[in-house]
């Protein structure tokens, strides 16, 4: 079970990847799923700004209020 999981673009993966955070690159129309997944894996989860666009809004709203 990973500590931290971070969603978000390949660059900016590459930088948490070094700090020993997992890193996805979830395919476009996949970022819900993504994000719910890794709040099911991890205590702690990291999202871009563009991934946090594209999730529906209700599961963001859900992972911001827990």
């Amino acid at each position: 079970m990973p500590s931290a999981v971070y969603l978000g673009d390949e660059v900016s993966g590459a930088g948490w990847r070094l700090a020993g955070v997992e890193v996805h690159t979830p395919a476009a129309g996949a970022e819900t799923t993504a994000l719910v997944s890794a709040r099911a894996r991890a205590p702690l989860v990291l999202i871009s700004a563009s991934v946090a666009r594209a999730v529906a809004p209700p599961a963001l709203q859900q992972a911001q209020l827990a």
